[in-house]
């Protein structure tokens, strides 16, 4: 292990791994051909804000607009679909 760090700090790893809760959607996997076209208007729109949003270098109107693009754009199309995919897979279970 690194300096400062304890000796046995990869057994406390293997610990915290071996008890954490694990996802119930281990192994759901998104079919994004229904929305295909809302994904790719999403895209575009994260990928004209998405440098702005990480520096912090957008104003409380431009995050607004930037929300508003992913509504125009059928960002909520795309959480419907996936909710409905995740209902049907977890149903299957």
């Amino acid at each position: 292990p690194a300096k400062g760090l304890p000796k046995d700090i990869w057994d406390q790893f293997k610990t915290i791994n071996e008890n954490a809760d694990k996802s119930p959607l281990l192994g759901f996997s998104f079919d994004a051909e229904p929305v295909k076209a809302e994904v790719g208007k999403c895209q575009a729109v994260y990928d004209e804000y998405y440098r702005a949003i990480e520096v912090g270098a957008i104003t409380d109107a431009q995050y607004q607009e930037f929300l508003d693009k992913l509504d125009a754009a059928g960002a909520d199309k795309i959480i419907a679909e996936m909710q409905r995919q995740v209902d049907e897979w977890l149903a299957s279970k």
